[in-house]
Parts: structure tokens; C-alpha cells; sequence
């Protein structure tokens, strides 16, 4: 019995990543509900020092804020999401503030992961 294989080969054109600079860009502070103080700094997390990758949004309420969140179900979560969703379980739902990363996942990075997420 003799058996027939074909090789198939195809090119794939590689197109250039279109560029995201219209997406990023201040917003007047209008857009924004009241009660709520915001902002982006330039951490390190990216390499260009004119990109801001860290934003902090603050409630500035006297009142218990709310705040949800959705987590992955993945069996590796990331040292941030396990922080986030231990916060937010141990305050009831509460939050004061939220800060967010840009351009770093985070992942698979063991205690030192945990403990720098902490310090977040």
C-alpha cells in the first residue's frame, strides 16, 4: 500500500500595523463624570519617555465608591489580576482608586510578580 502526500505552499503578504496615534489624545474633562480625578504619567513600562503608560483615576467622594471588575478564569492569572480581585473581594466591591498599566502583561512572574503588584 503506498501512500501519496502533497506538499502545499502558500505566501502570506505581511501588512504593516497601522499606525493608533488618532486613538490617543487628551479628552476634555467634560467627558468625564464628576467626582473623579485622573491622569497619566510616564512610568518606564515603555521604552519612549513621551508615551504615558501608567493612568490613576482617583474618586474623590467621600462616600464608599463601587467598582466591578471581570478576571479571567485561566489558571495563570497574572500577579495584577490576583491583587485586583483580592482588593475588591476584601473591601465588598469598594474601590478608592484604580492604576492602570499600559504595554506590560504581567504574567508568569512569580512572587516578585505579587510583590510588585502590591506595591502598585
Amino acid at each position: 500500500m503506498s501512500h501519496i502526500f502533497k506538499r502545499f505552499t502558500s505566501q502570506v503578504t505581511i501588512k504593516p500595523t497601522p499606525s493608533k496615534s488618532h486613538l490617543h489624545g487628551f479628552l476634555p474633562s467634560s467627558s468625564f463624570p464628576a467626582g473623579y480625578l485622573l491622569t497619566g504619567v510616564h512610568a518606564g513600562v515603555k521604552k519612549k519617555p513621551d508615551v504615558l503608560d501608567v493612568g490613576v483615576i482617583l474618586s474623590t467622594s467621600d462616600r464608599p465608591t463601587s467598582a466591578a471588575a471581570c478576571f479571567t478564569r485561566n489558571a495563570f492569572k497574572a500577579a495584577p489580576v490576583i491583587v485586583s480581585d483580592e482588593i475588591l473581594t476584601a473591601n465588598g466591591g469598594r474601590a478608592r482608586a484604580v492604576v492602570v498599566n499600559s504595554g506590560c502583561a504581567n504574567a508568569v512572574t512569580g512572587q516578585q510578580g505579587l510583590k510588585d503588584a502590591w506595591a502598585m
